[in-house]
Parts: structure tokens; C-alpha cells; sequence
């Protein structure tokens, strides 16, 4: 009972995934983390077995076993708390550089060192493993019989060829809807319920390796018995005739095929280049695999048939774009290329243990190509360079590893297999590794939940039938098994994977509770307020404090109330109360629904103001904002807004020689965070030390120093802005100069 539950719950996830946008979304992927966990639960249950009256947990000796611990130790490893600065600089030397700063209101201690220099998405790559982890042996423990493989099959192939139909039809009726959303982009294009064309071929391409192993797992199968018809019943008959022949195995060959062709329809017409290609090489594949069977050789021809009818009908509806878009494969292979090689950049610095898993998105700013300073980068579109960068050489080796074993203890059961299902599906589970993986050169498909999800359920088919033995008492899996008492040994690891799936159900639910409070994960299908009342950002913290980007927001937005003539204040400041503490107690009564936050600015910012409450005004600004950089470093804007917030400090008479000084250290860990793509930071720097001049005496050594600094800056924003932008970046520039130097001529343009 538990496992066909369990098993209907995984293929409920699976169609969720696909469905819904690819689980790109916080929502979505939610949905699917939930839903894993449920039914690796009941899996874990099942788990235990009572074993000549001891109650045992048996533990298959699945060779992803290794994989899936070696890089969870690995993402583990780069978000523990090390304490020790020089065991973080033995380790990654530039994580101390990125991180090496003292704070100036908020505790320095309160947050651990920790390898990766940025723990939040390091958490949650974590979360994500352990979820793909737990669905694919979940998945293998459950796929025990051949009825139930086949079911798992039909249910990937009727959502793919759902989802290619779906696509083709919204993109040729002209409704270009995916569900409720509008598409905006890839519009000419299928795409399926995805937003990008190349994770919807992406799905493709797993979805046209297992219709074609399916294939051939079936060409020498026999009829099932009564699959006969009889010629002389009578004419009334028809149902039963009917269902006779839907139960012969020709037809459903046929219908597999057919529905394979349909999906190599939706890849083509997706104009995915990299899909297109990914998938030739899967199936080119799967050739070379069922030619080294010498039984099984004339079965290629089923691919010769799968690829030809793929042909004919993406002919016989138009590949013109398609082709086209062949034509201009240089120039964006090159652009993409550029990308690969400047993720590299960033494994040079951090070769051992990498950025941390996550963390290319808050840090290729530093090294982005002037080329690509018009677009944000999420993923670097080459998920091996950026594997590479974010785990480092630790982590590579322990992919290798972990593929190496899966592979050779996979390759070992696969050649000594005659079984045909065997056969034709774990060739196609290994062409589908391929074939995303080719892809995951040009592409980050496996960054996309419901695609990885897809991967691991093919993996778990073909490991499933691969090990699959017959006898006369049933089918079984051959794998061996750890048996552990549960009074013994076995309660301990109980207990341990227990701990493992709460402590990701907890922070899965944890993430979405803040995010449902104040969205930071971008969203393109449900509309969000990007700048949320004071007291939900609050509220997001409370559940997720390790998100720099709540701290930001929140640092931002008491600065917006300050500039509006309001601030946030909390009633009853104590003479003894520390900034920090401050700032927590502020955290508790911005929380409060409905509570009177806000007083005037003026009662607060007074220069007579007896109770100190200037100083704390600003301290809470600044707190947030050093939590945000703390806890994110590589972001050029926390440091810059607080380097601003620095120089507000006047009162303090140490502020010539503390606060100042940190201002200009936030400015400059901005301008080594920025790199050379925004123009609207260099903008901001270059301000920054021109006003920075006025503290100098005139032409001094200083002063020329911080004015050099603003002319780089200046001409760095020229360098990078272009057109009608360009002069209006030269009027505003002019016009912030005169502000400090009206009588004089200030040169700066290049």
C-alpha cells in the first residue's frame, strides 16, 4: 500500500513540475520539494521490514549511493561554520578577501565564517540535492515490478507528448499563452509549458531517448495472452475487438513511437540548436549501445524509424526559423562561449573548493565581459564550467566520482543482460544522460527543477530495469542490501535520515513563508509586490535571516521613510541599549501589525535631541544594511548604499577617522564587486569620490587621489553606456561636478 502510494505521489510531482512552468518558481518548486519528502517518507517506512522477528531497515546498495554522499558532503563542507579565518583562507584564500571586513554597528561575531562567502543559496542547493536524491532511489525502490515501470513510462511519454502539443498549438493558433501567462519572449517559438525554448527541448530530448529505448525494449516481446482477436465474432463484439487490439504489443509499439515522433516535432520547432543537437547525440548513442549487443543490432533500426518520422513531419510543418537560426550558430555559440570562459575566471580564484553552490549570480559581475553588460547573469549557460566554479576541484572530483561509479556498476549489469526491456531501457537512460549533458554544454537545463526531476526518473527506469530479475516466486531487484537491526545500528541511521528530510522539510517551508512575505525569487507568471510594506520584510527575515536581499530591502526601504521625513522607531530606547540591540528590538516592533512605526523624522534627527535617538535612527539603517553585506558580499550595491549611509554619521567626532574611512572601504569593495558592467554604480562611485575631494585641502596628494578615482569611475559608466544614454550620463555628471566646483572647469570625459 505504501509504496503504490508513495509511487503515485512521485508521478503526481513529476507532472506538477513539468506543468508548472518547469518548477522554476517558489511556489512550484514547493509543491514538488513537499511532495518528494512525502513519499520518501512512506518509502522510508517501507524501508523497515520485520525479518525473523527483529525489525531490520534495509539499505540498498544502489551504486548512486556515492555520488549522491560525495557531493552532499561537498555543499555541506562550503556552508559549515569553519570560526577560523585561516582555516577558510587554507581552503578558498579568496573568500577571506571577499569577506574580510569588520562592521562597524552590527556584531562581527554573530555571523560564522564559513567557506562559501555566501551561505543562503548554498542551503538551498543543498535542499534541492537531497530532494533529487530522495526521488531517484525513492523512485527505484517503488519501480519493483515490470507492470510498474511501464506505468512510470507512459505517464513521462503522455506528459511529453502533452506538452508538445500543448506548445505547438498555442504558438500556431496565435494565442501564445502558457496557462494564464502571457508569453513575451520565444513567442515564434514552442515552448511548451516552459518559458524557454531550451528547457522545453530539454525535456524533449529525455522525452524522445525513453519513447525510443521503450521501443525497443518492445520489438521482441510477445503478444499478451488472449491478445488474439477472433475474425468470426460477431459484429456487436466490436469493444471487445477493440480493447484486444489495444492490448496488442504491435500497436503499442507503434503508439510509443508515434508519440516519440511527436515530441522530436515539439524539439525541432522549439529551434533549441543545442537541443537539436543534444538529441542526435543521444540517439547516435543509444545506436553504438544496442550495436555492442550482438542479439540486439537490427533494433537500430527502430531509431533509423524514430529519426526519419521526426524528419517527415517537422518538414512537412515548417523548419524555416529552425534552419535559420542554424545559420546564426557562430556568433552566439561565441557569445555564449564568452560566458563559459568567464565563469573559469572565477574558478582561478577559487579552484579548491569554489564559490559555493549557487553563488554565480552574485558574483560574475566581477568578471562579466564588457561585451554582456547590457543583461544580468544568472547561470552562465555551460552548467559544467559553472559546477566547476561554484564547487571548485572538490567538487569536480567528486562528480567524476560519483558518475564514474554510477556508470561502471550500471555498465557491468547492462552487458550481462538479455533481457530485452533491460536493455532497450537502460540504454535509454544512459542516452538521456548523454543527451542533457551535451545539452548542459550550450544550456543550464539541469538548473531547472522539473528538468533535473525528468533526468532522475529516466536514470531511475533504466537503473530499475536493468536490475530487475525474474523468478518463479516474482520479480525482484538484484541489488544487494544492507540489513540493519533497528535496536542495534539501524535506529542510529534511522534517526539520521529522519533528521536530513525534516531539516529540508522545515527550511523548504521556512523559504516559502518569507518569500510569501517578500518575494526576492524571480517570478514572471504571479504578479508580486517587489517593495512590500516595512513590517513583511520584517516577517521575511524572521523566517529566513540568511537572505541578504530581505536585509537590503530593508536597509532600503527605512532609508526611503527617512527621505520622506519618517523613520522607524521603536519606543523607549534605553540609555544603555547597544546599535545591535537596537536594531533587534526595532526588528520586533516593525513585526506588529498595525503598530505606530513611524513618528516624524524631526523628532528623531534633532540636534537637540537629548536621547541619542539621532544615532540609533541611522544605526538601524546601517545595521540592515551590514547584515545584507555581510551575509552577501559579492553584491556591489549593499556596499555602496552603505557606504552612503556612512557618511551620514556627522555628529560623531570620530567620524573623520572611523566612519569616513569605512565609507571609502565600501566604496571600494563596490568597485571591485561591479566590475565593468554598470553603468549606474560607476556613476554612483565616481559622486562618491568627488564629494570625497571636498575633505582635502585643494590639489593635495588626497585630493588628487580620490579625484582620480572619480575621473576612473566616470569613464568607466561612459565606457559602458551608449546612445542617447551617453549624454544624458554626460549632463548629469556636469551638473553634480558644479554642485562642488562651480568656478572651476573639472576635466573628466575620455
Amino acid at each position: 500500500m505504501m509504496e503504490r502510494l508513495s509511487f503515485a505521489i512521485y508521478m503526481i510531482v513529476l507532472v506538477i513540475g513539468v506543468l508548472l512552468f518547469g518548477a522554476v518558481h517558489t511556489y512550484a518548486y514547493t509543491l514538488v520539494k513537499i511532495g518528494v519528502l512525502g513519499a520518501s517518507l512512506l518509502v522510508v517506512a517501507d524501508m523497515v521490514k520485520l525479518d525473523g522477528g527483529r525489525r531490520v531497515i534495509r539499505i540498498p546498495q544502489n551504486p548512486f549511493l556515492i555520488g549522491f554522499f560525495l557531493i552532499a558532503a561537498v555543499v555541506l563542507l562550503q556552508m559549515l561554520p569553519v570560526f577560523s579565518s585561516g582555516v577558510i583562507a587554507w581552503f578558498s584564500p579568496q573568500s577571506v578577501v571577499v569577506s574580510g571586513w569588520k562592521p562597524l554597528v552590527m556584531d562581527a561575531g554573530s555571523l560564522t565564517g564559513s567557506i562559501a562567502p555566501y551561505i543562503h543559496p548554498v542551503r538551498e542547493s543543498l535542499i534541492r540535492w537531497v530532494v533529487y536524491g530522495l526521488f531517484f532511489l525513492g523512485m527505484v525502490h517503488v519501480l519493483n515490478t515490470r507492470k510498474r515501470i511501464e506505468t512510470a513510462i507512459w505517464v513521462i511519454l503522455v506528459l511529453g507528448c502533452f506538452d508538445a502539443v500543448y506548445g505547438i498549438f498555442e504558438t500556431y493558433s496565435g494565442s501564445n499563452h502558457i496557462w494564464w501567462f502571457t508569453k513575451f519572449a520565444y513567442a515564434e517559438v514552442v515552448t511548451g509549458t516552459y518559458v524557454n525554448r531550451n528547457h522545453f527541448a530539454g525535456l524533449m530530448e529525455m522525452g524522445v531517448m525513453l519513447a525510443a529505448g521503450f521501443t525497443v525494449a518492445m520489438v521482441n516481446r510477445k503478444r499478451a495472452p488472449g491478445g488474439r482477436t477472433d475474425r468470426k465474432s460477431p459484429a456487436g463484439d466490436w469493444k471487445k475487438r477493440l480493447v484486444a487490439a489495444m492490448d496488442q504489443v504491435v500497436f503499442k509499439r507503434a503508439l510509443v513511437l508515434f508519440m516519440g515522433i511527436v515530441m522530436g516535432v515539439g524539439l525541432i520547432l522549439s529551434a533549441s540548436r543545442g537541443g537539436i543537437i543534444s538529441a542526435s547525440l543521444g540517439l547516435l548513442t543509444m545506436a553504438l549501445l544496442l550495436l555492442f549487443k550482438k542479439n540486439h543490432r537490427r533494433k537500430s533500426l527502430v531509431l533509423l524509424c524514430l529519426f526519419l518520422g521526426i524528419m517527415v513531419y517537422g518538414l512537412s510543418v515548417g523548419m524555416d526559423y529552425t534552419v535559420r537560426r542554424f545559420e546564426s550558430f557562430d556568433s552566439t555559440f561565441e557569445a555564449r562561449s564568452r560566458l563559459a570562459r568567464d565563469t573559469l575566471r572565477i574558478y582561478d580564484d577559487f579552484s579548491r573548493t569554489g564559490i559555493g553552490m549557487g553563488n554565480l549570480r552574485y558574483a560574475f559581475p566581477r568578471y562579466q565581459a564588457i561585451e554582456d553588460a547590457d543583461g544580468f547573469v544568472d547561470y552562465s549557460h555551460n552548467d559544467w564550467a559553472q559546477f566547476l566554479a561554484e564547487a571548485g576541484v572538490v567538487g569536480a572530483v567528486a562528480l567524476l566520482t560519483g558518475v564514474g561509479f554510477y556508470l561502471t556498476g550500471f555498465w557491468r549489469r547492462w552487458r550481462k543482460r538479455n533481457d530485452v526491456s533491460a536493455i532497450g531501457l537502460g540504454a535509454a537512460s544512459i542516452s538521456a544522460m548523454v543527451s542533457i549533458g551535451v545539452h548542459s554544454y550550450s544550456d543550464f537545463n539541469l538548473h531547472i527543477p522539473a528538468n533535473f526531476l525528468m533526468l532522475m526518473a529516466v536514470m531511475a527506469i533504466g537503473c530499475s530495469a536493468v536490475f530487475l530479475e525474474h523468478h518463479p516466486e516474482g520479480e525482484r531487484p538484484a541489488f544487494r542490501y544492507w540489513e540493519l537491526p533497528v535496536k542495534s545500528g539501524g535506529a542510529a541511521v534511522l534517526i539520521a535520515i529522519l533528521w536530513v528530510m525534516g531539516w529540508v522539510g522545515v527550511w523548504t517551508v521556512r523559504h516559502a513563508a518569507a518569500e510569501g512575505y517578500c518575494n526576492t525569487v524571480n517570478n514572471s507568471t504571479l504578479k508580486s509586490n517587489s517593495d512590500p510594506p516595512i513590517e513583511n520584510i520584517a516577517k521575511a527575515i524572521d523566517w529566513n535571516p540568511s537572505n541578504a536581499r530581505y536585509w537590503y530591502k530593508l536597509g532600503s526601504a527605512l532609508v526611503r521613510f527617512r527621505n520622506k521625513g519618517y523613520i522607524v522607531i521603536t519606543p523607549g530606547v534605553a540609555d544603555n541599549e547597544s546599535a545591535e540591540d537596537f536594531g533587534k528590538s526595532q526588528m520586533d516592533t516593525i513585526k506588529q501589525p498595525g503598530s505606530p512605526i513611524l513618528e516624524p523624522a524631526s523628532r528623531c534627527l534633532s540636534e537637540q535631541d537629548p536621547s541619542g535617538k539621532t544615532i540609533f535612527c541611522q544605526h538601524a539603517i546601517i545595521y540592515a544594511l551590514e547584515q545584507a553585506a555581510m551575509r552577501n558580499p559579492f553584491e556591489a550595491d549593499y556596499h555602496l548604499l552603505l557606504g552612503w549611509e556612512y557618511t551620514r554619521i556627522t555628529r560623531f567626532t570620530d567620524f573623520m577617522t572611523k566612519w569616513l574611512p569605512a565609507a571609502d572601504a565600501a566604496m571600494k569593495r563596490a568597485a571591485v564587486m561591479t566590475g565593468d558592467v554598470s553603468s549606474a554604480i560607476q556613476e554612483s562611485l565616481g559622486n562618491y569620490w568627488v564629494m570625497r575631494t571636498t575633505t582635502y585641502p585643494y590639489k593635495n596628494k588626497q585630493w588628487k587621489d580620490a579625484w582620480e578615482n572619480a575621473v576612473v569611475h566616470y569613464r568607466k559608466a561612459q565606457k559602458i553606456t551608449k546612445g542617447k544614454n551617453l549624454k544624458l550620463l554626460q549632463k548629469r555628471v556636469g551638473e553634480f561636478l558644479k554642485q562642488y566646483y562651480p568656478n572651476e572647469d573639472m576635466e573628466w570625459d575620455a
